[in-house]
């Protein structure tokens, strides 16, 4: 175990030389611990508890079915770690000589110390099941290995203990619910006893070391962890002030690990769910306790979940930026696995009811009943109408969605200039792109697969697949051979900063669609490189990238990642067409980037490999293309439904001081968007077009102007088309349509406005 702890000692805490040595002898605060209905308040009390469970069993069976499946499954088949069947829970579980994973990886072998299982098992025995010898069996045996000192891992890091010690407080609270029911003694049982005893142990080892992990979540939960021993169990307590002191350490970690915009500053979804999770929470418990909680942070907590549901949508499927392990810290559900369903339960009970619930399915939303104390809030009358574009510039993310929320695209900018971040967990995914399609994912993020990078750990045959998975090559955008645009990889976890930021050189939206471009400043090959999304909605999406000149045409590629079971169909040497159950992505190439190449499943190159769950890895398709061109401009479109059968060809130009242009041929069908620079009054002009804006989209059928569209324009000019178009004044949101012989602004008049638009 000695590599364990050399591995760990500066991501998990501090690892001692020996293992610790706890004792779970009986004490006054254990004994004076034998209810959550006196104060403080918990979640929820065991009255409440009890009428919860009932009301699982009446209103929402599939929970308590599946919770009773897997509960049993755990004690009859086997344990379930990372997707790895294990041994069953009992006096016998193999605590001393569990396995570590691919990679030599010790997560596998530390995951079971975490006891995500004892709230399971726990519920299952509040539900009527006869569990409690097992439960109590696993924890005197885990007891005894743990109190031997022959292992590192019942006591490895804060992290694990911290995960233990949440998930024995929600154990204990349904075991004590359990106590109302008819033929209970009333009496503390010998299963609560021993959880009683574990969670008095681990008060024991943690108190001496919070605030020593790694100042990222690992001191956030440190804090986190502090404040709810110090409210919970203040029994276990013997320092003055100690709950005030945690409080507002953790209030000052939280300020500091999230932005202002509810991001985080590892960059990493999942290690921001968990801040989202601690928080929540904090909240909740405050107000049960009538405890005052600052402004800030409930402005905070409201961004910060409105952050996560607006990235996993309103079928809260996940988007795995970053790192991930998908280890809950509140393990209140059977999925072990990502919340977004719990995070949007938890968004429409604290802030805003008028969204859709989660999906009846989703086994995360239970996670949030529990914490709500065993209500949900009520689905709304009305649904709230979505904004089709939404913007977290701080961290680096926009939104694009069309009518159909399910149907978006993810621009993935990067961390702004001037922001403090924590690099570890960070992924070479700067100004990447993510799609899904009526609620389905398509262009999807490759996933983590694994933490560990030591090549002497893998077999001598296999890829250095942590340094893929972390690395461009495995990501939606710009890859430049051999280089990371976050600086190579050595050790499990990157350095703490990162040089490369992402500016936000343009930033606008309307009703009518919406622009973004970032631009990576770095100290490597990527300084200069920007990328931008242009969106209009009901069409397509463009995006566009712009090289800087000193990367040779053929180094630089660009890659689309794809989700498992899709299907990719070449229509021409520049147009694909991928197909996902009913739903369909096509993508057209401009002609300075190579016809793409598909990998699936390759080693030699390495590519096409997805791991949407930590240890798990899949073949999937990814098409990759290359620039070849001179002018450094590439562009590709990509539309949806029925937009994705159509042959389309796509051109694109630079203007004059800036600008970009862009026009997009189907059949007679010809659109034209027009990008001004950021000197705005000077215009752009394309193809004959002369524009003052900064953003233009005209459509043409045989010539003839239909439709118009512009963001903060002021004129338009078209000699050959015989079109003549002038504002007052700069207006911000304009969209003409054509048909027959009327021109119509569905948005507003145009009182002032100088038109000449042909046939009208």
């Amino acid at each position: 175990m000695k590599s364990v702890s050399s591995r760990f000692r500066g991501w998990f805490g501090r690892a001692s030389a020996v293992p610790y040595c706890p004792t779970f002898s009986a004490s006054t605060a254990i004994e004076r611990k034998v209810g959550i209905d006196a104060e403080p308040a918990f979640f929820a009390d065991s009255g409440s508890l009890r009428a919860a469970a009932e009301q699982v069993a009446a209103e929402r069976p599939q929970w308590r079915a599946r919770l009773l499946e897997r509960a049993y499954s755990d004690c009859r088949t086997g344990l379930i770690t990372y997707g790895r069947r294990g041994d069953r829970l009992g006096k016998a579980f193999p605590w001393n000589s569990l396995t570590n994973g691919p990679g030599e990886d010790a997560l596998y072998a530390a995951r079971p110390h975490r006891f995500a299982f004892a709230p399971r098992l726990a519920l299952a025995i509040l539900y009527g099941a006869p569990l409690e010898h097992i439960l109590a069996a696993t924890l005197e045996g885990w007891m005894q290995v743990a109190s031997a000192g022959c292992s590192k891992l019942p006591y490895l890091s804060n992290f694990v203990v911290i995960q233990r010690f949440i998930a024995l407080s929600w154990a204990l609270a349904f075991l004590i619910a359990k106590r109302g029911d008819a033929g209970y003694s009333g009496r503390c049982s010998a299963v609560e006893h021993a959880v009683l005893k574990i969670l008095h142990a681990d008060v024991r080892f943690l108190a001496p070391r919070l605030g020593e992990s790694y100042p990222n979540n690992h001191l956030l939960l440190d804090n986190f962890a502090g404040w709810y021993i110090g409210l919970l169990f203040p029994e276990f307590i013997e320092e003055r002030g100690w709950l005030e002191r945690y409080e507002s350490l953790w209030l000052r970690e939280l300020a500091r690990q999230t932005y202002e915009d509810g991001t985080g500053f590892e960059h990493s979804i999942h290690y921001q769910e968990y801040a989202c999770e601690m928080t929540a929470a904090y909240v909740i418990l405050s107000r049960r306790n009538d405890r005052s909680v600052p402004d800030w942070t409930l402005d905070r907590l409201k961004r910060m979940l409105a952050f996560q549901i607006d990235l996993s949508g309103p079928e809260t499927t996940p988007l795995a930026i970053g790192n991930g392990t998908e280890d809950p810290l509140f393990p209140l559900d059977i999925g072990e696995g990502w919340g977004c369903g719990a995070i949007r339960e938890l968004y429409r009970a604290l802030f805003d009811s008028s969204h859709s619930p989660s999906p009846y399915e989703d086994s995360a939303a239970e996670r949030a009943f529990w914490l709500l104390g065993g209500k949900l809030a009520p689905s709304p009358a009305e649904l709230k109408r979505s904004q089709s574009f939404k913007s977290y510039p701080i961290g680096g993310f926009f939104i694009f969605s069309e009518p159909d929320e399910g149907t978006r695209l993810v621009f993935r900018t990067g961390p702004a200039p001037g922001k403090q971040l924590m690099g570890g967990h960070m992924h070479a995914d700067l100004l990447g792109i993510y799609v899904s399609v009526a609620g389905n994912p398509m262009v999807v993020d490759g996933g983590t697969y694994t933490y560990r990078s030591q090549v002497e750990r893998w077999p001598p045959d296999l890829p250095r697949w942590r340094a893929y998975f972390a690395g461009p090559e495995a990501h939606n955008g710009l890859s430049i051979r051999g280089v990371d645009s976050l600086g190579s990889l050595k050790r499990d976890f990157r350095d703490r900063e990162v040089a490369a930021r992402v500016a936000t050189t343009r930033l606008i939206a309307g009703a009518v669609g919406a622009w973004v471009e970032g631009k990576i400043e770095s100290q490597n090959v990527y300084d200069s490189y920007c990328r931008g999304v242009v969106h209009v909605p009901g069409e397509y999406w463009l995006v566009y990238d712009q090289l800087p000149e000193r990367i040779s045409s053929d180094a630089a590629s660009f890659a689309l990642q794809w989700v498992p079971g899709a299907k990719v169909e070449k229509r021409s040497s520049h147009e694909i067409r991928v197909i996902t159950g009913e739903e369909s992505l096509s993508i057209t190439f401009s002609k300075d980037l190579t016809s793409p190449q598909v990998l699936e499943g390759s080693l030699e190159p390495l590519g096409g490999w997805v791991s949407r769950h930590y240890g798990q890895l899949e073949a999937a398709p990814q098409v990759r293309t290359t620039f070849r061109g001179e002018k450094g401009l590439t562009a590709f479109l990509l539309a949806v439904g029925e937009k994705s059968t159509e042959t389309v060809s796509l051109q694109e130009m630079r203007g004059h001081q800036g600008g970009l242009a862009f026009r997009i041929i189907c059949g007679e069908r010809v659109d034209y968007l027009l990008l001004g620079p950021q000197e705005a009054p000077l215009g752009i002009e394309a193809w004959g077009i002369r524009f003052e804006g900064a953003w233009l989209w005209l459509r043409t059928i045989a010539g003839i102007p239909t439709r118009l569209c512009w963001l903060e324009g002021q004129s338009l000019q078209c000699e050959a088309m015989g079109l003549s178009l002038r504002a007052p004044e700069r207006t911000s949101v304009l969209e003409l349509r054509h048909s027959g012989s009327a021109l119509v602004n569905p948005r507003g008049t145009l009182d002032g406005f100088s038109i000449c638009w042909p046939g009208s």
